[in-house]
């Protein structure tokens, strides 16, 4: 969006350059006679609407820094986001690992006691014989 306010600026500052006001751009001044009262009533009319349009171009401007700051802060958000859930898939990748690390006690307590469970068996099956 800003690049299309920056393209209208930039094709209204071409195409209605100072030679098109002043009344010398052949184009749009196609007469000759630059002292009759047509010229001069048309000359008066591109004058208001000169300063018509610079008014507009003027608003065009101030959106385009408001579009370029809002922009700004769009893409800082953005960044915090990506911050934030980098911060929040740490933490959940600490919990896994702790959780992990609390399964690996268990199961190795387990071991324990079927080990010693295992290593009881063959002993009350000697007292019995």
């Amino acid at each position: 969006m800003c690049q299309d306010i920056r393209d209208m600026i930039e094709c209204y500052r071409e195409t209605l350059h100072d030679a098109v006001w002043h009344g010398t751009d052949k184009i749009v001044w196609p007469g000759e006679d630059m002292t009759s009262s047509r010229t001069a009533n048309w000359r008066k009319r591109m004058a208001l609407l000169r300063v018509d349009i610079e008014r507009e171009v003027q608003k065009l401007e101030v959106i385009e820094l408001m579009n370029e700051k809002k922009i700004k802060v769009i893409h800082e958000l953005r960044e915090n986001l990506f911050s934030g859930t980098s911060v929040m898939e740490s933490r959940r990748s600490l919990q896994t690992a702790n959780m992990a690390i609390l399964q690996n006690d268990n199961i190795r307590i387990l071991t324990l006691v079927t080990i010693l469970y295992v290593s009881k068996i063959p002993s009350f099956f000697l007292l019995n014989h």
